[in-house]
């Protein structure tokens, strides 16, 4: 194993942090890692950007996403299109779709699993179908175990509803807690779902222990009890940040002035109460979601009732997380959710479809697909498009761009005239920086696909295209990295995390699928001396001083870097004083 270049330092005024552990050279690859925990954005899936619920690679293959990004197929209809439509052709059972279907490869149509309760949530694999399943906690939150009102319940159901008064809260009570916390967390804060994965998955993989230790027990070996991390081990990662509850994350801002004092007092209650009740609802809908699924009872010696087994594993499994760590109290969702608005990251790695466009054959098979997409992003249909004029001045260039191909009706466009197009589209060569999750909307942030294949030749790094972006939703979202998430900030960083993007045709297996996981990968941006701290920028550090330091208010600290105490002074430092960009071309494949 390779010597490490980084190591965790601590200090009273820096805390826990990262710094080189030997001497680095610009453009050396300090780190890679999965995330702990990563939560879409909310809406992300439905605006195109199909990604499997466990590893959080593109799903569906391109044909797949076309059809979805272009508003032809629904998000809820993804699958049913892809298993009766693009499987089919590609596996050539179906040969009655039209030139439109036909010429998709069998490794085009790349693998889609549904949830096994029909939830919605889709899998890139059985495998992460299944892992997710016992060990990523879907188990416990799948909204597929909710049952479905028959004729027998029916009559109690809509009883219990005429019973409520018809205002919102009445009609919360009257739903399942696991729809409650759902709807809580979205109109509270989505972190919330965060929090609740990674609940799910400490309890299901220590209901999993249990099992194991009980086939032992039972001396009926199926599995090795070491291959499962004790309880302890699944809680040191999130409990080796800085536990600031929320209410004083959140209220730190405003007690830095007299006027907030009382604007703090109400927020620190709102958010205590918010804390409160998710995680009685959480316990709640756990409890309840397996009673629904496994029998809460079965049948034991003398017609007697007892708790189904595995009831009885969740159940020891969730007093052990209560008693070692109060994990469905007010103050641990409180200092998991200030961890979490410290330190996650904002994701948005770049949709493959960015890539694929440039294949001819995808282009001529989805001419039409494609053609939505642009009239979608607003960039061709319509009367502002027709006069070059599509809202911002980059959108108006691009309106007019098409107008010179002097067609009347978006859907008479040749291929070779879309292409001509989507070849002249602006592309941001700027490398952006990960930002936390409380700045995800405003950064920019390059993306990793994540292969764990040795030979990786075919791999490069490539930057956010802001056209492309619009055109293909990127994948959008929040995660919590063990060990990424340690650097401290700078408006004059020396590392940058990104993804790794593919530059292999989705017909060469590039991209899509389970050997592109969400992996960050952290770069140094310069050399760096031993023991220097290594350190990325949270905010668009190329934005002004003073926008930098409103931007920085939510973390409650001041940003003391080099490039703010010169800009303090009044003195500008150049980009390559202050290190914050580095640039490298898009290298588009043009079919």
């Amino acid at each position: 194993m390779p010597e490490s270049l980084h190591r965790r330092a601590d200090d009273e005024q820096r805390g826990r942090h990262l710094v080189a552990a030997r001497r680095i050279e610009s453009g050396a690859v300090i780190l890679v890692e999965k995330p702990l925990l990563c939560l879409q954005s909310l809406g992300n899936a439905h605006s195109g950007a199909l990604t499997c619920r466990c590893c959080r690679c593109f799903v569906g293959g391109p044909d797949l996403a076309l059809a979805v990004a272009s508003g032809r197929v629904s998000r809820e209809d993804a699958f049913d299109y892809w298993n009766s439509e693009l499987r089919a052709v590609a596996s050539g059972t179906n040969t009655c779709n039209g030139d439109n279907d036909r010429g998709i490869s069998s490794s085009q149509a790349k693998s889609i699993v549904p949830c096994r309760n029909k939830c919605g949530e889709l899998f890139c694999s059985d495998k992460c179908e299944q892992d997710m399943w016992v060990f990523g906690g879907h188990r416990l939150l799948c909204t597929g175990l909710i049952p479905e009102l028959d004729d027998s319940n029916k009559d109690e159901a809509n009883l219990n509803t005429n019973q409520h008064d018809g205002s919102e809260e009445s009609y919360m009570e009257s739903l399942h807690p696991l729809l409650q916390f759902k709807i809580h967390a979205v109109n509270s804060n989505e972190i919330l779902l965060m929090v609740a994965d990674m609940i799910a998955s400490v309890v299901s993989t220590l209901c999993r222990r249990m099992e194991i230790e009980q086939q032992y027990q039972d001396r009926q070996y199926s599995a090795s009890i070491d291959e499962l991390p004790t309880l302890e081990a699944m809680m040191e990662p999130y409990l080796d940040f800085t536990l600031v509850p929320w209410w004083e994350v959140a209220t730190a801002p405003l007690l830095s002035s007299p006027m907030g004092v009382a604007e703090a007092s109400e927020l620190d209650v709102a958010l205590r109460s918010i804390c409160r009740v998710s995680s009685a609802l959480l316990k709640k809908a756990i409890v309840q979601l397996s009673c629904e699924e496994n029998g809460a009872l079965v049948k034991g010696e003398g017609n007697s009732f007892e708790k189904a087994p595995w009831q009885l594993k969740l159940n020891r499994a969730m007093d052990e997380c209560e008693t070692k760590y109060g994990m469905f109290s007010e103050q641990f969702f409180g200092e998991i959710i200030g961890s979490f608005e410290q330190n996650a990251l904002g994701i948005r790695a770049r949709h493959p479809l960015c890539r694929d466009i440039f294949d001819k054959d995808l282009r001529t098979r989805r001419h039409v697909d494609i053609i939505r997409c642009i009239e979608a992003a607003g960039m061709i249909g319509g009367d502002d498009c027709a006069d070059g004029k599509c809202g911002s001045e980059q959108d108006s260039q691009l309106g007019e761009n098409l107008q010179e191909v002097g067609r009347e009706d978006e859907y008479e466009y040749t291929v070779d005239e879309i292409a001509g197009f989507i070849a002249g589209l602006d592309i941001d060569t700027d490398t952006g920086v990960h930002g936390n999750a409380n700045t995800r909307w405003d950064d920019e942030i390059n993306e990793k696909g994540g292969e764990e294949d040795e030979d990786n030749d075919n791999d490069d790094w490539e930057d956010s295209g802001d056209d492309l972006d619009t055109l293909f939703t990127p994948l959008d979202g929040t995660a919590m990295y063990q060990t990424t998430c340690k650097m401290n900030h700078s408006c004059s960083p020396n590392v940058v995390a990104r993804y790794r993007y593919s530059s292999r045709s989705a017909a060469e297996g590039g991209q899509w699928g389970r050997n592109h996981p969400l992996y960050v990968e952290c770069v140094a941006l310069r050399d760096i001396d031993e023991n220097e701290e290594l350190t990325i920028s949270y905010i668009m550090s190329n934005e002004p001083l003073a926008k930098r330091k409103k931007a920085l208010a939510n973390y409650g600290f001041t940003c003391k870097c080099v490039k703010c105490q010169f800009e303090e002074q009044g003195v500008m430092l150049s980009t390559q004083d202050n290190n914050s960009k580095v640039v490298a071309p898009f290298e588009g494949e043009d079919g």
